[in-house]
Order: C-alpha cells, then structure tokens, then sequence
C-alpha cells in the first residue's frame, strides 16, 4: 500500500459507498439468485483503492473474462496477499457501517456470511453519484466477474492462497 492510498483507507464512508455498490451490481447482476459473501468482499477495496489495478480493471469491457484481465495486466496481482490484509481492516469497518445504517443486510447461510443490497433503489438522497465514475465503473466490471467465479477460484486467481 502506498502513502497515496492513505486519505482513501480514512474515509469509511466512501469505503462503505464502494462495498454497497458493489454488493448491489452483484445482486443485480444474478438476478437476486446468488450474494456475494464477506471473502469476496475483502477483494474488492484492495483492488479499487489501489489506483494502477482500477485503471487497468476500469479499461476493460465486461465481456472480457476476468483471466484475460489478469492475463493482459498482471499488476492486478502484484502484493495481493499484503494489500487483502491492509485493508480487511477498512472493510470489516465500513461493512459494519453497511449493515447499522440498513444500507445493507448481513445473513448466514452454509456457514458463510453473505451480503444483500437492503432497498430495492438507494435510499433518499445517498446515492453514490459523488463516487468518482473509475471507481464506479471498476465496481461495476469487478461485480460482473466475481459472480461467476468461486471465492477459492479468485483467490487463486489473485494468487492469495
């Protein structure tokens, strides 16, 4: 993690923004059928916070395969493991801010924790337009792959274990 990604890691805020974000694309993106759970999300600040990998996973098209991306931009990968643990952290905290302020609802299922998108549309005056479009976009492409990918299939992918 560099000094530059310091100001991003003390917003919980735009942190809890970019989870709920994800969490609705995601639940969009299969129809309600599958939610993503706490493992896939700790994946998805470490790689939207750290501005090389955004860049590269926002130039991509949705219809590319999230191994061609990885492939085609190898810096995605680089210090995975340390920046997943950097900011698991950051995570655990603005899901907490998630789930206390209804934004999103946490439930248990297979002994897993996994996340829903609260509303059918954001609440009143919160939605994230304020959220830098790279960002936004990024979430939307990383939504749009992980969802028809396993947790062990991305951490492998990642090369995490």
């Amino acid at each position: 993690m560099s000094t530059a990604d310091l100001p991003l890691l003390q917003n919980p805020s735009l942190a809890a923004f970019l989870l709920a974000y994800f969490i609705k694309e995601y639940q969009a993106g299969t129809a309600g059928t599958e939610l993503p759970s706490f493992e896939k999300l700790l994946l998805v600040l470490p790689l939207v916070f750290h501005g090389p990998t955004r860049r590269a996973i926002y130039k991509k098209k949705t219809s590319a395969s999230f191994f061609t991306v990885i492939e085609n931009a190898p810096l995605i990968i680089d210090r995975m493991s340390e920046r997943v643990a950097c900011y698991s952290r950051q995570t655990g905290i603005a899901m907490n801010l998630c789930c206390a302020t209804g934004l999103i609802k946490a439930s248990k299922t297979d002994d897993k924790l996994i996340f829903s998108f609260a509303h059918p549309a954001w609440p009143r005056n919160s939605q994230p337009h304020a959220i830098p479009k790279e960002m936004r976009q990024s979430l939307v492409r990383l939504a749009h792959w992980f969802k028809d990918v396993s947790v062990a299939e991305l951490y492998k992918i990642l090369r995490i274990v």
